[in-house]
């Protein structure tokens, strides 16, 4: 069940029947009192008859209201369904049953705070739990941290510490949810845990919903219901800014109008001809008999940026904005007082124009299933969005536009000097480079997208309100708590089809310029793991920085020719012996593991002490924790004949150590460990897998994030760009 946002299942039914050759005349003898029951009393159906009527009478208004809701009430006559129900209340261990009707008149009546999961709560004057105060609390003391944390440069101890604090705050939060969850808590309830994450799902996905429907009209109706309630709240809606106040360009004509609706239909609109037909005559008789005002404003519902084109109004208060700040537009939660009014009248444009007041029912399957237009990311509790069109929006806007930080834009000429792998010589050779950049603009996009930023934040608290009052948490007590608000401005994103796997460049973390050095923040990628050296990581983070996320458009083949470059580095680096490229592990005691020879690093050890190290070096303690390199190599009795010749003591050493170790190595040494102040000796670089080296550091580079396809050798990523 879904309430205060009720599914128009039987609109078609309803007005199949009052189609225009139906005989009205040979039911008005019956009386309403024969058709209507006990069931027609009940809230949710007089507020469902209300609806109704609005609606037909606009598809219908040759036909009275009694005429309407005659049809409507024997429409719930005959199709009402009222099913056996139960209650659980967990901790009165107690099972009521009762029927549907019952439980929405209960909802109804004592208004307890509804959960996604089906719980039912007792609002916070009824039974206060001490949880609130605690996580209120943790809530206080993470934002007095983060207070005092951006008093402080990012990456400066003094930041470093307070972030720590607002962390383990967050963590204590957190933490109250574990606890609820666990069985062996005496604060044990699973249909509060459950709920939790249930209410975390629901917010983040109306966020998401949200997002693409009011930007660029992307949520499509599932349905002819969710069409004609569409048309129906904006009818119905009260108007405060008019189409002259807006210096629309033009009046929308209604053939455009039923385009547009038309286009915002998802897949049903491939339905039968006859029922498209039905449906789209349903849509265009409701827009026949609307003024040009209404049609105006549904063009427009859904479609901010055809808005922001067409009114010269909208246009202006935005060069108000720009006029009004001679420094770049810095945290959008707390702009400078001379543009709150600005800033204000847009937003109620945009709440009046271009928000739909709509809570989408199944916007779970739709969210995990729809392509965003929007919505770069999405995690627990945030959500990524673009604002590149809004900026060249603005950019139009401002072309000719007088004010400071337009007027400071100045063409300078950046040169750079880099090395490069040359596929034809085999050579690194250094070149240089030219870049044109628009010094000052940074300071016109910052404040572009801060402004878009300050509207959403505005909408998303009335649309969370909106959904406050739907579940019942807006009380005498309290207000609507759930909120989202701007945290950092990435200047740019890259992408991968994993979860959690991205990195960006951080511009501003709550209206707080982060340092260069501290923009780049990596989530999840290979390349920033502990299991590969500070060497390699930071080779391929320079180049994931500098050539790809710094860069307006990425070169792929300079990418190419960077990566080629890394690769000859660690040919040659393993070849002369130096261990830049070797794989740091640490392993505990043998005793510690189950089956040490599946441990990689133990394995390695022993091959290192018992058939690779020089007479007179010491073996690895094995019985100790020890923190070892690892060089693969490929060792195999097939191939180390020339050593019988050229160092038979080492042959002869392999030999006996295949043979006594048959089961566990089968003729084979795929991995050496060295201690981290040893070498290996110079025979074993003869033998390293230089192939496999290469791959194990360079696979990580997300490659294809930036459009470059890795060849394919029995579903193993390689680079195979230089040969070796």
């Amino acid at each position: 069940m879904v309430f205060g946002n009720h599914d128009y299942c039987i609109v078609i039914a309803i007005a199949t029947n009052l189609s225009k050759n139906t005989k009205i005349h040979s039911l008005k003898h019956k009386s309403n009192q024969e058709v209507c029951s006990m069931k027609l009393d009940l809230n949710v159906i007089k507020k469902y008859k209300e609806e109704m009527t609005t609606i037909l009478r606009m598809q219908f208004p040759t036909l009275t209201v009694d005429e309407i809701q005659f049809f409507i009430e024997d429409t719930i006559e005959r199709k009402f369904n009222n099913p056996e129900v139960c209650i659980n209340n967990n901790y009165k261990d107690i099972v009521v049953d009762l029927q549907l009707t019952d439980l929405v008149n209960k909802i109804e009546k004592d208004k307890p705070i509804l959960v996604p999961n089906g719980c039912l709560f007792k609002q916070h004057e009824e039974g206060f739990t001490p949880f609130y105060r605690l996580l209120e609390s943790y809530v206080t003391k993470r934002k007095a941290y983060k207070k005092k944390m951006f008093e402080y440069p990012k990456g400066s101890d003094e930041f470093n510490k307070y972030n720590l604090l607002q962390l383990l705050a967050k963590r204590d939060g957190n933490a109250t949810y574990g606890d609820i969850g666990s069985p062996a808590s005496a604060s044990y309830n699973l249909y509060v845990a459950v709920g939790t994450t249930a209410t975390g799902r629901m917010l983040i996905t109306h966020a998401i919903s949200l997002f693409e429907q009011i930007f660029t009209n992307n949520l499509k109706f599932q349905n002819i219901d969710e069409a004609v309630v569409f048309l129906n709240r904006i009818i119905k809606e009260p108007s405060h800014i008019y189409s002259r106040e807006l210096g629309l360009s033009r009046d929308i004509p209604i053939e455009e109008v039923y385009k547009k609706v038309i286009e915002s239909c998802g897949v049903w609109v491939n339905d039968t001809e006859e029922h498209f037909s039905k449906y789209s005559d349903i849509i265009w008789n409701i827009l026949m008999y609307q003024s040009q005002e209404v049609l105006n404003k549904i063009y427009y519902k859904n479609n901010l940026y055809r808005l922001v084109v067409d009114s010269s109004h909208v246009q202006d208060l935005v060069k108000n904005i720009f006029s009004g700040i001679n420094e770049p537009f810095m945290n959008p939660n707390e702009p400078p007082e001379n543009i709150v009014e600005s800033l204000n009248k847009l937003t109620a444009i945009f709440m009046e124009w271009c928000y739909m007041r709509y809570i989408v029912s199944d916007k779970f399957e739709r969210c995990s299933t729809m392509t965003r237009d929007i919505v770069l990311l999405t995690d627990t509790d945030s959500s990524v969005i673009s604002t590149d069109k809004w900026i060249h929006l603005v950019d139009d806007i401002l072309v000719d536009h007088d004010c400071t930080l337009v007027n400071d834009l100045k063409e300078v000429v950046s040169k750079e000097k880099k090395e490069l792998y040359n596929f034809y010589t085999d050579e690194i050779e250094e070149v240089e480079e030219e870049t044109k950049i628009t010094e000052g603009y940074d300071a016109v996009r910052i404040s572009s997208v801060n402004i878009l930023c300050y509207i959403v934040s505005k909408i998303l608290k009335s649309h969370f309100h909106l959904i406050a009052e739907q579940y019942n948490t807006l009380t005498p007590y309290k207000v609507c708590l759930i909120d989202m608000k701007n945290e950092f401005l990435f200047k740019r994103a890259l992408l991968t089809p994993a979860k959690k796997n991205y990195a960006t460049i951080q511009e501003l973390q709550e209206g707080n310029i982060v340092p260069k050095n501290k923009q780049m923040d990596i989530k999840g990628l290979p390349i920033n793991k502990s299991v590969f050296k500070d060497s390699i990581k930071d080779e391929l983070q320079g180049i994931l920085r500098e050539k790809v996320l710094l860069k307006p458009e990425v070169d792929q083949l300079e990418v190419i020719g960077l990566l080629a470059k890394i690769e000859k580095n660690i040919h040659d680096s393993i070849k002369s012996g130096e261990k830049d490229y070797y794989k740091p592990v640490s392993v505990k005691s043998i005793s510690s593991y189950a089956d040490p020879m599946r441990i990689q690093g133990i394995k390695a050890a022993i091959a290192y002490n018992e058939a690779i190290r020089d007479e007179g070096t010491e073996p690895i303690d094995l019985d100790s924790r020890n923190y070892l390199e690892i060089l693969k190599v490929n060792i195999r009795e097939k191939n180390i004949g020339e050593l019988q010749q050229s160092n038979p003591a080492v042959y002869e050493r392999l030999i006996k150590f295949f043979d006594n170790n048959r089961a566990t190595y089968k003729g084979e040494i795929l991995a050496v460990a060295v201690p981290a102040d040893e070498h290996l000796p110079s025979w074993v670089l003869d033998y390293a897998d230089y192939f496999e080296i290469i791959n194990t550091n360079i696979k990580n580079f997300p490659l294809e994030s930036i459009g470059i396809t890795r060849f394919e050798k029995e579903n193993v990523n390689y680079t195979n760009i230089i040969t070796i």
